[in-house]
């Protein structure tokens, strides 16, 4: 899922350059780099909190069915 998403946030970027919105953007005083900077950051929070609504999700699920859920310091080191 956070692959697919933050893909979807780069398919922003795309699409603002095919409809010619990114050309607001760089009549702005931001430098490209900048502009692609956010893009990229974007993308990257993007995939970050939805791989986390993710795995809440994941552990509300095992705890709701009686599993054994993970442990903080298990949660902690699948982010390695």
């Amino acid at each position: 899922m956070s692959i697919t998403t933050s893909m979807g946030a780069f398919g922003i970027m795309v699409e603002d350059k095919y409809k010619g919105i990114i050309k607001d953007f760089i009549a702005s005083p931001i430098s490209n780099k900048g502009i692609i900077g956010g893009y990229t950051i974007s993308a990257i929070i993007v995939g970050i909190v939805m791989s986390l609504i993710t795995l809440f999700l994941f552990e509300l699920y095992v705890f709701i069915t009686g599993g054994q859920i993970l442990s903080f310091y298990q949660i902690i080191k699948s982010f390695h």
